[in-house]
């Protein structure tokens, strides 16, 4: 959440967060209770199955604003649809000023594809993961005998061997240049020295990025084995098979045509669609994709020169150390809400047309523009959130604040929106767009050795530091402190002191920041209170549990 440490309104973006309609999470939702009701999207129809998701995220937002009434907020769920639908325009005219200066562009990209959602999901989004399994060592023939008749290569997915279109092998390896047979396909394919690799690889370009940047290199073509919903559709023995089904097919054919020469027990490194847990396929497809480790460096910079403070100190750290990490961010999703990719082309001469609010017809040669089926990335959508708040394209400059001052609340799950949050702004609109980044982090049992933090002195301190005072106390997040204060049956006893929490609760309310006085609330029931002072901490906790 955003929180101005001046007035707050309902406005705040704290709350415009949630007006943000589509992304994948929602529309999995909405496909749940479809499946109740005995239906599916492609049975209603795109047009219905998006209306029934915009339904939803409306429902949403007015629960959300009958939590905040309960905890004495005064906001409007009408301000936060408004907001959404800044958002959402923010972002393509976003899209189309980072494409006009050549961050943004369409290329080939391996990305991971949910099966489940059928639609491509961003590393950004994706939540990683290991399978057991295990590592098998194969002995390729090589058909010119250059090194002894043979080559040992590593596979973790015997499933990919038929889009194997080349072996790898280090600089200076006697088998480079010659050609080895790949079992399972029965393919002949060149083995090319690189010196990215250490030791032999499978080149398998459709499904793995390196792979396909040292095809691409080679003038190699990618042959595609699993499609977007995980089933083998290369030709051969495993055609038409699921994806581990195809593992264990493959695992047999090797044995039978005893190339394994090696196994060793370990974990597989995948990927995991956030919305429906589904493992993720990596495939090799056409994607708008914007360049952000310079961007993302910027941002950087802005923390290390003191324009952004970040607290608490660990994630300042690491918010600096994974700058310029990220590489490239995948744009564009195939699900049937969201807001759409401002791109249109022409089916008769195949111009882009790049703008706001495409036209109908091509400004080349007039035919017809056909929209681009595509959604932006939810995430991206978000990310647009204060500059639309801001004004922004109209209000250039819209993060140079007179006074007062905004604080971003982020529980540590979202802390990976912060760099592109500033990034984006700093990069569209030359500033920062708030002064402060305060990360929840989630709760931590303390060591027996550890000492516990002194509430009493903590909330001594001035109202605009509460949310510094809320991370030092342990920084609970809003889950896991209303969960602990929903188990009270009694206080404990300790020393501290009610009254001052009390005071910097108000603070933080004041602030609009209910997850700072929870987090407050429930670092001090750990500490331990006065046991005369019982009922005033449940009469503090009644907003959190429902009391």
């Amino acid at each position: 959440m955003l929180v101005r440490r001046a007035r707050a309104t309902g406005e705040d973006l704290a709350w415009a967060a949630s007006a943000v309609a589509g992304g994948l999470a929602t529309q999995r939702a909405a496909e749940r209770e479809l499946a109740r009701e005995g239906l599916d999207k492609e049975l209603i129809g795109r047009e219905a199955f998006v209306a029934r998701v915009a339904a939803s995220a409306d429902l949403a937002r007015y629960e959300l604003a009958g939590l905040a009434e309960a905890l004495g907020l005064d906001l409007d769920a009408r301000a936060a649809v408004d907001a959404g639908d800044a958002a959402a325009q923010t972002a393509r005219t976003a899209f189309v000023r980072l494409f006009d200066a050549g961050l943004v562009h369409r290329a080939e990209r391996v990305v991971g594809a949910c099966p489940g959602c059928a639609t491509t999901i961003g590393a950004s989004e994706a939540v990683a993961a290991h399978l057991g399994g295990d590592g098998l060592l194969l002995r390729l023939a090589l058909t010119d005998e250059s090194d002894g008749g043979h080559l040992d290569v590593g596979c973790l997915a015997a499933e990919l061997l038929p889009g194997v279109v080349a072996v790898a092998v280090p600089d200076g390896s006697p088998a480079a240049g010659g050609a080895a047979l790949i079992p399972v396909a029965a393919t002949v394919v060149p083995v090319v020295a690189n010196a990215g690799v250490g030791t032999p690889t499978l080149v398998v370009p459709a499904h793995d990025q390196r792979s396909f940047d040292l095809a691409w290199r080679l003038g190699i073509a990618p042959v595609p084995v699993l499609d977007g919903r995980g089933f083998v559709c290369a030709p051969g023995p495993l055609a038409g098979l699921a994806r581990y089904a195809a593992r264990a097919a493959a695992r047999k054919l090797l044995d039978a045509e005893g190339v394994v020469v090696g196994i060793a027990e370990g974990l597989e490194p995948i990927e995991r669609c956030p919305a429906c847990t589904t493992v993720l396929v990596p495939l090799l497809g056409t994607q708008w994709v914007l360049t952000v480790a310079d961007l993302e460096t910027s941002a950087a910079d802005a923390v290390r020169d003191g324009r952004l403070a970040v607290w608490p100190p660990a994630a300042r750290e690491d918010l600096v150390a994974g700058a310029g990490s990220a590489g490239e961010w995948c744009l564009s999703q195939q699900v049937w809400g969201g807001v759409p990719v401002p791109v249109g082309r022409c089916v008769e001469c195949g111009t882009l047309d790049v703008s706001v609010d495409p036209a109908t017809s091509c400004r080349r040669c007039m035919g017809d523009l056909v929209a681009d089926d595509d959604v932006l990335d939810a995430r991206f959508v978000r990310c647009m959130l204060p500059l639309a708040t801001a004004g922004w394209p109209e209000a250039r400059g819209a993060g140079d604040r007179p006074g007062g001052g905004v604080v971003f609340v982020v529980p540590q799950v979202a802390a990976g929106d912060i760099l592109p949050m500033v990034a984006l702004a700093l990069r569209l609109d030359g500033t920062v767009p708030f002064d402060e980044v305060a990360v929840l982090c989630p709760v931590r049992e303390a060591a027996e050795e550890e000492p516990v933090a002194d509430v009493p002195a903590l909330a001594a301190q001035e109202g605009p530091q509460v949310l510094r005072l809320a991370l030092l106390c342990g920084g609970l997040d809003l889950a896991e402190a209303r969960g602990l204060l929903g188990r009270i049956e009694a206080t404990p006893l300790g020393e501290a002191d009610v009254e001052q929490l009390a005071a910097a609760m108000e603070d933080a309310f004041a602030a609009l920041a209910p997850s700072v006085a929870l987090g407050l609330l429930a670092a001090a029931v750990r500490q331990g209170v006065p046991a005369a002072d019982g009922p005033r901490v449940r009469e503090l906790a009644a907003p959190f549990v429902g009391r």
